[in-house]
């Protein structure tokens, strides 16, 4: 025993074989044509009531495409209304009632052309209406393009009433030289208006200019002589402290070898000591040098910035006192 489902999908094609029978005119689909119909239809039933409304309608549209009866336009138009394609719907709605009845027309087929008509008028209170108006074009100019959701519509449009689906739109108006844009929600019976202010941009100017990005010059960082001065006076002072430690530490082991272990000198070891802190000392200052050295080299300053800035002017003397540090910071 069939099941409803099989039995639905059986009269449908008894149906759709009496609605595409041949009655002999020139134009009459072949009858390949009408098989390859009678599947699609049939396949379309089946995605539909499996719950793919969208490979239903690829299929009701090839049975349409093939033979084009009312019955298989109802089938496209009624997919397309489901989806929310309600202007596409009105429109192949349309197409089946203006399609020239056959003398042996079946009574599904005079059945399907009548309800095309009634839902094609149902689809008048829930299509949206849009209006677009362009405005600030200098007389007698039109922009290179107007559109509605990235579709093109004549220019001879702007300002009539374009049918629209329920929801939201962009509307956009385009020239050479720039681009307009508008975003816009249609509610199904209503009209809504969507305004482009225009401004003309001058021929000269490109529609996307870049801007010109000039790099400031830039002059050495005054830290990094800091870093210089500091660094070699901290280098300096550190071997000549250390030198001076090492001296010391020599004389006073001289000094304990020549009295059999006698204590060292006090003034060895004050001196040693002094030359061991001045040694470290030096470390850190020439260390801090370095990093200052660095951190200038890794910014150059602004010559604007640095003409304001007297620069630093360090020299070393040597004498036979030691190294002294002269210099303008």
């Amino acid at each position: 025993m069939w099941s409803s489902s099989s039995q639905h999908l059986c009269r449908a094609a008894i149906v759709l074989a009496v609605a595409i029978a041949p009655v002999g005119f020139a134009a009459e689909p072949s009858p390949k044509d009408k098989e390859a119909a009678k599947d699609a239809y049939i396949e379309g039933l089946e995605l539909r009531e499996k719950g793919n409304p969208a490979g239903a309608l690829a299929k009701f549209q090839l049975a349409y495409k093939l033979v084009p009866s009312p019955i298989t336009g109802l089938a496209v138009a009624k997919a397309l209304e489901d989806q929310g394609q309600f202007v596409e719907a009105r429109r192949v709605y349309k197409e089946i009632v203006a399609l020239p009845p056959k003398p042996t027309e079946s009574p599904e087929a005079k059945s399907a052309r009548e309800q095309a008509a009634k839902n094609a008028k149902a689809l008048d209170g829930k299509i949206a209406r849009l209006v677009v108006i362009v405005r600030g074009f200098p007389t007698g100019v039109e922009p290179d393009q107007v559109a509605v959701d990235g579709r093109p519509i004549a220019y001879s449009k702007v300002g009539t009433e374009i049918l629209v689906n329920p929801g939201k739109h962009v509307v956009t108006a385009s020239s050479a030289s720039a681009k307009k844009a508008l975003k816009v929600e249609a509610i199904g019976g209503e009209s809504v208006t969507a305004t482009l202010d225009w401004e003309q941009a001058p021929t000269d100017v490109p529609s996307d200019p870049s801007p010109e990005v000039h790099a400031e010059p830039t002059t050495t960082n005054r830290l990094v002589w800091w870093g210089l001065g500091l660094g070699g006076v901290g280098l300096a002072a550190s071997i000549g402290g250390f030198v001076q430690w090492r001296v010391n530490v020599n004389d006073c082991e001289d000094y304990r070898r020549g009295h059999e272990g006698a204590a060292c000198k006090g003034e060895n070891v004050r001196a040693g000591t002094t030359g061991l802190v001045i040694g470290a000392l030096g470390g850190v200052v020439a260390v801090t040098g370095v990093a200052l050295l660095i951190y200038g080299v890794a910014t150059p300053v602004p010559t604007t910035t640095a003409s304001r800035v007297q620069p630093a002017s360090i020299w070393l003397s040597a004498s036979p006192m030691g190294l002294s540090l002269y210099g303008r910071f």
